[in-house]
């Protein structure tokens, strides 16, 4: 969990004389932290955006709406089930062992329970800058990064967003690094008699 308090102190430090203006408002600065949120999400497939639903749907053919899914990975753990967008559902030869998922909408062939693993998009604010992001905390620098970036696009100091862009895009493939392979490799150091 990341403290919204945290990262709107810091975006007003970072921007500080700007705000003697109007130019960042409560509202400006929750659009910052959600821009920055879904440029997270949007990243890679961390494993705080996947989540399970359990769908009981009841009439064939028939849409029902579902939690809205960025991205499939798969349902019932079958992975002969072929997950079709909308567009590609009507066609009949493609529905043979088939489910259609595309956005929050969900049609299948067979009524029945259905698991469902797929990659979400985390909760946004709404109002104000009190509470807390549910993200993990390692990504508190990365969040605030991104918002101080969306904040100097909103000014117009896009060498100062390139900038911030950049350490945003280091920190992120570091993190996504680390969460791939927790473990560093570990790399023997020659003796004076081997090196070249």
């Amino acid at each position: 969990m990341i403290s919204q308090a945290v990262i709107t102190t810091a975006i007003q430090k970072e921007l500080g004389s700007f705000f003697s203006t109007e130019a960042h408002t409560d509202s400006d600065i929750v659009r910052y932290i959600n821009s920055a949120v879904n440029y997270v999400a949007s990243y890679r497939d961390f494993s705080f955006l996947i989540e399970t639903q359990t769908v009981v749907y009841t009439t064939p053919l028939i849409s029902q709406t579902i939690t809205y899914t960025v991205k499939v990975l798969g349902v019932n753990g079958d992975p002969t089930i072929n997950i079709l967008r909308k567009a590609d559902w009507f066609f009949p030869d493609l529905r043979t062992n088939a489910i259609c998922i595309d956005g929050d909408e969900f049609i299948a062939n067979d009524a029945g329970t259905y698991e469902v693993l797929y990659v979400k998009l985390p909760d946004k604010l709404t109002t104000g800058v009190a509470g807390t992001l549910d993200i993990p905390p390692q990504f508190e620098q990365v969040i605030i990064d991104l918002s101080i970036m969306y904040g100097y696009k909103d000014l117009k100091y896009y060498d100062k967003a390139s900038a911030k862009l950049g350490a945003a895009n280091a920190e992120l493939g570091l993190l996504a690094q680390r969460i791939t392979n927790p473990t560093p490799r570990q790399t023997r150091i020659l003796s004076r008699n081997h090196r070249i």
